[in-house]
């Protein structure tokens, strides 16, 4: 059995665009049962394979033993000679400061360490250790929660990183069954760590798996096998769905210099619905790629653009403004870009330092900023080459930077600051951050925007790119 583990693991690693160039891969460890497995598995494949292996593992701050488990997991990278990276950060204050579920806050904080982690340790490729039984628990979870086609897919081999798209995301354990992979542990005689929380079925997975999972199975106990051909298979037609949109719509999509896309409403009115729905989510993908839409988001939307009514919008996630309005002319147009949601408060007196941060606060009007070793909700990752120099000031005349949703194009920051409706009187008192005299974020009271060459899902971080912390509190 484990003789058969490793032959369909090699098989799918081995296909094409799944392993990166340099074959260097962050493995995200929890230290449960399945990605020991798979570390374990990955390590006996190494040489052949010719891979690079980083074991990253994250304390959510949810369980008491949580920080024993994550240096557990460190101490047995390095037993395996794999180097480790090791965060504990507090997941449910977080989701209490987002105003999120405990399972959304840990999802996306998740991500983000991973990103984060990426990026500091020069790999391009995440492996996580998502298998069959967890494709089908997906599937049926996006099933109750009453989601469209592109929920039926599951989770792809392949795919981009939640909150960092420009990092991918493998995995490759995703055609082996739970029952095989606890096989391969005990034909390896491996340790791991239980975590109980497995258990609760107050967690909408944990009771999709105990609960609704086996009573399914006694009418079908292919179940699992079941449901990940289903996935596949809508997969593939959501892949023909795809390219048709690029053929039918997305040759018409115009992305403008100020961040706004848009599509002749007649060319809308011709395609297919399907295709339609498919611009939603494309267009919502490519302003706010860390943001997730539903089936209700994507339906709300197109029921309002179909209307053809005019200065009508929908706002979706991430602050995305969907909508009809007015070409020059008679002629209608689609449109959606980032609206601020609600009107901002600015600084009482403007900054007029100039200094570089440093673990010392720098105080601005009514903000104090300084560089710190780990992130929380009110940091800023910034990725920068080793030697920068960070440091802050307010705005000069002719300021331009690289806004984030312009693929890399410049703009100029009163331009910016005009297109996000920063009151005129208030624009000297934004602190902006500078990376070797590159604007690198602007920080907004209720938001700030990280400059594109400095996100960690940038791909064109510093070949010798670290992560640095700006902390951000009101003094």
């Amino acid at each position: 059995m484990a003789e058969s583990f490793i032959r369909i693991l090699r098989l799918t690693l081995q296909k094409p665009d799944v392993l990166p160039p340099d074959r260097r891969l962050l493995v995200a460890v929890s230290g449960g049962v399945d990605s020991v497995v798979l570390l374990h598995a990955l390590c006996s494949l190494r040489h052949e394979l010719d891979l690079a292996l980083v074991a990253a593992t994250l304390d959510h701050g949810i369980r008491p033993q949580g920080q024993a488990d994550a240096a557990w997991v460190k101490a047995l990278a390095e037993d395996w000679h794999v180097p480790a990276v090791m965060v504990s950060i507090n997941v449910p204050a977080l989701a209490a400061a987002d105003g999120t579920s405990l399972e959304t806050a840990a999802r996306r904080h998740r991500y983000r360490f991973l990103a984060q982690a990426a990026v500091q340790h020069s790999c391009s490729s995440i492996a996580t250790a998502h298998h069959a039984n967890d494709q089908a628990e997906t599937v049926l979870m996006h099933l109750i929660r009453g989601a469209g086609v592109q929920g039926l897919a599951g989770m792809a081999l392949v795919s981009a990183l939640p909150e960092a798209p420009a990092l991918t995301l493998i995995r490759p354990m995703l055609g082996i069954r739970r029952d095989d992979v606890l096989a391969y542990c005990r034909a390896h005689r491996l340790s791991f760590r239980e975590d109980h929380t497995n258990a609760d079925t107050r967690y909408f997975r944990n009771a999709v798996r105990h609960e609704v999972l086996p009573v399914l199975q006694s009418f079908n106990p292919q179940l699992v096998d079941a449901l990940a051909r289903l996935a596949d298979s809508v997969r593939t037609d959501l892949d023909f769905i795809d390219a048709s949109l690029g053929a039918q719509l997305e040759t018409y999509t115009a992305y403008h210099d100020d961040g706004t896309v848009s599509l002749d409403f007649s060319r809308w009115q011709m395609a297919h619905e399907a295709l339609q729905r498919r611009w939603i989510r494309a267009v919502h993908q490519h302003l706010a790629p860390q943001h997730q839409l539903n089936a209700e988001h994507v339906g709300a939307a197109l029921a309002l653009l179909s209307s053809g009514k005019v200065d009508k919008f929908a706002t979706l996630p991430g602050l995305v403004r969907l909508g009809v309005r007015h070409d020059t002319g008679p002629d209608r147009q689609i449109v959606a870009r980032i609206s601020p949601r609600q009107k901002i408060a600015f600084l009482q007196h403007p900054p007029d330092v100039a200094v570089t941060l440093s673990a010392e606060p720098v105080v601005m009007g009514n903000r104090r900023l300084s560089l710190v070793e780990r992130p929380d909700a009110r940091t800023i990752a910034l990725v920068v080459a080793r030697e920068s120099q960070i440091g802050v000031r307010r705005r000069r005349s002719g300021d331009r930077w690289q806004p984030p949703g312009l693929r890399g194009r410049h703009q100029k920051l009163n331009e910016w600051f005009v297109d996000h409706k920063v009151p005129r009187e208030h624009r000297d008192t934004v602190p902006l951050l500078i990376v070797d005299d590159q604007i690198a974020a602007v920080i907004l009271p209720l938001h700030w925007f990280v400059a594109a060459p400095f996100q960690p899902s940038s791909s064109d971080v510093p070949p010798d790119g670290v992560i640095r912390y700006v902390l951000i509190q009101d003094s």
